[in-house]
Formats: C-alpha cells, sequence, structure tokens
C-alpha cells in the first residue's frame, strides 16, 4: 500500500517556490545573480503544517571566509575594529606588512604589530621573506589575491576590484563565482566553470532530491523543521527490562526480556523512497555483528570507541509509501549508570518512527511501545511520570525487584548539562557516574538536585530504589530534568504491575488469583516524554477498548504551581488543585473524560494487567495523552508482531468525517461522551501501516495499542510539538 500524506506534496512546492531562479530584475551580488523575489540569504521559508527550512535563495554563498574589504596598504596605525564582517572565528590575516588582524565577534579587529625585524606573512609575525614585488602568491578566498609587497619581504593580501574575483591567483572579470551553483528551477542546476568565463550544462536532480540554496538536496537536507512527529533525525534507546528468568523459560529463543532485540520501525509517508543512516556509539562485538543482528544474546560492550559507527545495514532504504523494521543490536540499559548507548536515526526523507521492544511479541511476555520525536521538536524541560517499583521478595514466583526509571538521552552535539531533581530516592551507581561528583551514597536522595555533563549518545538512566514500604505510593513521578541543550527523555518500568486499584508496589504477583490486586502479569513499559514547552491545559481521556470489567490508570502531572481541574463527566479529579509543579493527581475509572486545567499539565494513560480483565488478555502498557491543543489532522501508524488483536481509539468532535486508509469510518462507531461536543470510536486493524485523515481538515486524537497473551503495547498515535 502507498501512503502520501498530502503535507509532503504541498512540501515539494513550498520548495519549488522558495528557491526559485535567480532573478534579473533583483539587485545583484558577486555572482552576477540575483537574489530572487526580493529573499535574502538565511531567509526562513514558511511551509505547510508549521514547518520551516532556513533558505539559501539562488546561488549558494562564494565568499563566507574572505578577508575584510579595507585598504590593505594602510598605514600601521590601526588599532580597533575595522567595522567589517568576518565568517571564521579566530583567524588571522596580513592588514598591511607590519600589522596583524583576527577574527573576533565576527568582526576584522586589530591583533598586533610585528616587531622591528619582522614582517606579516600569511597572518604571523616572522622574518620577512624576500619576493619579486606585486608577484602573486594565489587566491585568498574568491576576491581577494595574496600579492608581494612594495618592500619584497611580505607578502599581503588585495582585494580585487569592482566585481572582479581571483582566479588562479589573478583578479579577472568573470560571468559567476567558480564552481558555485544555481537553480534554475526545483530541478535543474548548473555550475559556474573553474575558470568563471561561464556555466556548465545544467545538471538534474535525481528523484527525491530538489535544488536548494545552488545544490541538489534531499527534503531533510533544507534543515526541515516540522512541528510534529514528522522528522528527519530521532533519538532512540534499548530501554531499561528486567531479567525475568521466568518468562526466558517460556520464550523460543530461552532470552530474558533485557536480551530479546528491540527495533526501530520506520514508515516512509512521502513521494520519495527514504535512505536511512543509523549511528551507535557502542561496539557490538569485534565485528559490530555484520550485517545487524542479536549479537548472539549478549549485550554490547561499553566500551567508549574511537568514533561513532554508522550500523552496516542490510537493506537501507525505505520505499516511499512502505514501512520497514530495522532490528538493533542488544544495547539494553540496565540500572543507574550513564551508558555509551544512545540510537541515532537519520534520514534523507521526513518519515515517521516507532520504537518497539521488541517488535514480535511472540513468546516475549514484556513488550511495549514509544512513538519518536524528532531531534528539532525537543526540549530542555520535562517533568517525569513513572510508576514505583517493587522490591525483591522471595514470594510466589520469586521474582527480582522491578523498578521504574528516568532515562535521558544525550542528543546535542558537544557537551549538554542535565540536572535532575528527583522526586524519591534513586538506586546510585557511582563506578557508573550517578552521582557524578564523585561521591559514593548509597542512593540519590528526593529533593536534592544533581547535576550530570554527558556527551552526544551517552544515555543517562535513574532507576527508583525499590524499597519495602507498606503505606502510600512513592515513585519519580514530577521528577524535574532541565538541560541546557535540547535532549530526549524516557520513563517507564522494567516490569510493571498494575490492577483495578492502582500500580502494585510491594505484594508478590500471584497468578492463582485473577483478581486480586497484583494478579498476573508484569510487564515492560515505556513511553517518550513530551517537552514541558508543548504541554497544553486540555485532554481528552479516552478509555481504552474493554477487556472486560477493567479500568485504566491515569496519571495528572502540573507543569506550573496552583493548576486547577475540572473533568466532564464528574471524576474524582475534578475541583483538585496541583499545587506546585511536578505535583500528581491519580485516578484510575472505567470512563472516558475530558479534562480541563488552568496551567499546563502533563496527563499519561495505563492500562492494567491481564488478570484484571474477564478477557484474560494484554497487560500494562503506557500512552502519554497529547493535548488537545496538539491534535493532527493526519496520523501514520504501525502495528506490532504477534498481538491478537490491535485497536486504535479515534477522539474525534462531533460529526467530522475521519477516513481509514481512503475509506470512511462508519458513523454508527462513534458515540459521544464528556459534554457531547466529542465522540469515540474504537477499531481493530489487520497488521501493518495505516493512515488516519480528517476528510475536510480539523484535528482529531488517536491512541493505538494491542492485546496480546500477557502483554500488549500502546502509544499515541501522533501529535504536533508547537
Amino acid at each position: 500500500m502507498t501512503h502520501n500524506l498530502s503535507f509532503f506534496a504541498a512540501c515539494a512546492a513550498a520548495v519549488a517556490v522558495a528557491t526559485g531562479c535567480s532573478d534579473p530584475g533583483a539587485s545583484g551580488n558577486t555572482s552576477g545573480a540575483g537574489a530572487s523575489n526580493g529573499a535574502q540569504f538565511g531567509d526562513a521559508a514558511t511551509l505547510p503544517d508549521g514547518a520551516k527550512a532556513d533558505i539559501a535563495m539562488g546561488d549558494a554563498k562564494a565568499d563566507a571566509a574572505s578577508p575584510s574589504d579595507v585598504d590593505l596598504d594602510a598605514p600601521a596605525d590601526f588599532t580597533g575594529p575595522t567595522g567589517v564582517k568576518c565568517d571564521t572565528e579566530g583567524i588571522t590575516s596580513c592588514f598591511n606588512a607590519k600589522v596583524i588582524k583576527a577574527c573576533v565577534n565576527g568582526e576584522w579587529q586589530y591583533a598586533e604589530t610585528c616587531p622591528d625585524g619582522q614582517e606579516c606573512t600569511g597572518g604571523k609575525c616572522g622574518t620577512p621573506t624576500n619576493c619579486t614585488p606585486g608577484a602573486s602568491d594565489g587566491c585568498d578566498g574568491a576576491n581577494y589575491v595574496k600579492l608581494c609587497a612594495d618592500s619584497g619581504k611580505a607578502w599581503i593580501t588585495k582585494k580585487c576590484p569592482g566585481k572582479q574575483l581571483c582566479i588562479k591567483g589573478a583578479c579577472k572579470d568573470v560571468v559567476c563565482t567558480p564552481d558555485i551553483g544555481t537553480c534554475l528551477d526545483q530541478q535543474k542546476v548548473q555550475v559556474c566553470k573553474q575558470d568563471g568565463s561561464g556555466f556548465e550544462d545544467p545538471v538534474s536532480c535525481k528523484p527525491g532530491s530538489f535544488c536548494f540554496g545552488g545544490k541538489c538536496v534531499s527534503l531533510c537536507e533544507t534543515n526541515l523543521k516540522i512541528s510534529n512527529n514528522v522528522g528527519c533525525e530521532y533519538w532512540a534507546a534499548d530501554l531499561d527490562s528486567c531479567h525475568d528468568t521466568f518468562s526466558a523459560a517460556l520464550n523460543k529463543d530461552k532470552l530474558t526480556p533485557d536480551f530479546i532485540p528491540h527495533s526501530l520501525v520506520i514508515s516512509n509517508p512521502g513521494q520519495f523512497d527514504a535512505e536511512i543512516t543509523i549511528n551507535i556509539a557502542a561496539s557490538c562485538g569485534a565485528a559490530l555483528c555484520e550485517p545487524v543482528t542479536t549479537c548472539g544474546g549478549k549485550n554490547t560492550e561499553c566500551k567508549v570507541p574511537s568514533g561513532v559507527y554508522a550500523l552496516k545495514l542490510t537493506d537501507f532504504v525505505v520505499p516511499a509509501g512502505k514501512t520497514k523494521e530495522f532490528k538493533m543490536p542488544v544495547m539494553n540499559v540496565d540500572g543507574s549508570g550513564i551508558f555509551r548507548k544512545a540510537i541515532q536515526v537519520k534520514s534523507t526523507q521526513p518519515i515517521v518512527a516507532f520504537q518497539f521492544n521488541p517488535f514480535d511479541a511472540e513468546g516475549a511476555f514484556s513488550n511495549d511501545a514509544s512513538l519518536l520525536l524528532p531531534m528539532n521538536t525537543l526540549g530542555k524541560t520535562y517533568y517525569a511520570v513513572a510508576l514505583s517499583s517493587r522490591p525483591d521478595i522471595n514470594i510466589g514466583l520469586k521474582m527480582p525487584s522491578q523498578s521504574g526509571y528516568v532515562t535521558v538521552v544525550a542528543a546535542s552535539a558537544g557537551d549538554t548539562t542535565v540536572t535532575v531533581t528527583p522526586t524519591d530516592k534513586v538506586l546510585a551507581a557511582p563506578k557508573y557516574g550517578v552521582p557524578q561528583d564523585g561521591s559514593t551514597p548509597p542512593a540519590l536522595e528526593k529533593g536534592k538536585s544533581y547535576t550530570f555533563k554527558l556527551k552526544q549518545f551517552d544515555v543517562l538512566n535513574l532507576e527508583h530504589l525499590a524499597e519495602l514500604k507498606f503505606t502510600g505510593i512513592s515513585d519519580l513521578t514530577g521528577t524535574k530534568i532541565v538541560a541546557d541543550k535540547p535532549v530526549a527523555v524516557f520513563c517507564g518500568h522494567e516490569e510493571a504491575v498494575i490492577g483495578n486499584d492502582g500500580p502494585s508496589q510491594n505484594a508478590p504477583i500471584d497468578p492463582n488469583a485473577p483478581n486480586s490486586k497484583d494478579s498476573c502479569c508484569a510487564e515492560h513499559i515505556e513511553e517518550q516524554m513530551i517537552p514541558l514547552e508543548a504541554w497544553g491545559n486540555e485532554a481528552i481521556c479516552a478509555k481504552t477498548k474493554s477487556r472486560g470489567g477493567e479500568k485504566d490508570l491515569w496519571y495528572v502531572v502540573a507543569g506550573e504551581d496552583n493548576v486547577q481541574l475540572t473533568t466532564t463527566p464528574k471524576t474524582d479529579l475534578d475541583g483538585k488543585t496541583l499545587a506546585k509543579a511536578g505535583d500528581r493527581l491519580i485516578l484510575q475509572t472505567e470512563l472516558s473524560f475530558l479534562l480541563k486545567a488552568t496551567g499546563k499539565v502533563q496527563v499519561v494513560q495505563f492500562i492494567v494487567s491481564r488478570g484484571q480483565t474477564a478477557d484474560f488478555t494484554g497487560d500494562p502498557t503506557m500512552m502519554v495523552i497529547p493535548p488537545k491543543q496538539q491534535y493532527r489532522e493526519e496520523y501514520l501508524i504501525q502495528t506490532a508482531d504477534g498481538y491478537g488483536t490491535n485497536w486504535v481509539s479515534v477522539i474525534r468532535p462531533k460529526g467530522m468525517v475521519i477516513e481509514l486508509d481512503g475509506a470512511a469510518l462508519a458513523e454508527a462507531s462513534f458515540a459521544p461522551f464528556g459534554d457531547n461536543t466529542w465522540e469515540l470510536g474504537y477499531f481493530e486493524v489487520k497488521k501493518g501501516t495505516h493512515i488516519f485523515k480528517s476528510k475536510d481538515g480539523g484535528g482529531f486524537g488517536l491512541m493505538a495499542y494491542g492485546y496480546g497473551n500477557a502483554t500488549a503495547y500502546g502509544y499515541p498515535g501522533g501529535m504536533n510539538l508547537k
């Protein structure tokens, strides 16, 4: 099936309009070409669906690193800024035979005067070099020629007169800037000859590429910024799963959940094939398991490598309108620590990315999924949502401790400083950088701030300390994460058990008591969190497709102080106040409801263990609820493998026509709820990729999930992130 989201056709058209051709009537630049329709270099063109691209119009910029346009034979009494801009910070050049200038804060400034007996040559003071006055030593950028000074003792730089350019050491009249391209139209580029005398024959861009800034580039190379879950770069991690030997005994490969490979699933909704690159910074054996495999069920080595590895993918192209699974090496993040285990996904075309842990549920018994958010939508401030931990109690199945976690992925280049303020104790691991200050406490303390310096590809995992407690619920919900650069944040649980009266914390699992609070089964859960700036004040909370008598669990977290809640119909949340940012309220109900808040909130939905259901199917999963303000007109979703049923909850304004893969959904499948202005419908979908779209435009909500034998997955179908 081919899936062509309408966004991409419009986006390609917008790029065509934005790039255009040179306008003979526009003011000229150094290449002789106009600036095209009055746009300037670096202007941002607004594209459909809130996307933006930084656009260099017409020709590529020719003399970005050229020296300043000054009189290089000026006397040596120059002592301050020239007022002339420069581009390469810290470089030096000769102002004249005795004075050196330096590029400081984007402007040429006085650096030093050479002492007696020395002259400036190549931006440095040194013993004068004999040369023939007026002789050339080549070009210094496109506009400057290097000449021997009149003294015959130094080389100086001189600007070519008028619109002449330096060609092979001489200033010459030219038609265009050598080797610089110009867009003739959306699909054709012509490049200036090396001597500047004219252009080479036009060249057509390959399918999926456009002429942009004088070059053929893919849509993602235009620095496209799409303010939703469609993007060009994503960051992922093999999140913490329990070392559950009971589950291992039941699956065909005898692997514990933490050593079952997780998968990245890439959907290409556009009109052109997408080339995928997946980079990691952790080695997976000496040969990186080429081609990518499970690495024999063993974890990757956690050495700091000499560089970042691009995984050798046997088939790295996702055809237009198709979806492909990429099975990752085992890189399970286990316990607290800083690990070189982040995964970077890059594409030449806009894509939708999912993470399934694992993708095939057959025999895994502990699964979940995350909708991944593009790099350009990541934020610097987050609040965590993570269920309580279960200590190691040797009763019943003798399960090991199972903990909630908060995971921070350093996605930005260079160093990123992250400050975390946990709401409960975090298992310390000084050997692995938690904390990073050299101290050796048994735990990070509740309410104390801890700072970590991360490098790109680092994963900071903070595991909740599992302690035996008999009153209240303690977890890492409300933990504040603040970074000085954009980061990705994931939250979840190694293996959570959820009953119809809330999450389990201390008691053991009893598979023979299906109606008890802690009935079977435990399940790995995960979700990528929404940055604070994309939170909203309204959420439409739709109960999942019933498995027979169960209740869904809801966490509501405040993004600011003194947030008051209202629900329709009335629930136990109605009229409650969240006093401080990071505070949370919990509700468990079989109802669907509308939630309004006086400030920003984040809502997360959990479903219960299978023992709480009449159908005795499914297990816990975790889904972030997009704010109503972030609803989209179109969603692309991907089901996982090995599930008995795959469901989609569609939340629409009353009467809106919603299409599934081009066919309208049955009106009889929707029922009103809340204030009766919204309707909810449940739709079972076949395994694979599907597109839901509002026929006449307008936003609606969508949640995707599936039920299997003692397992489940779920994620929001998509969202804007404005």
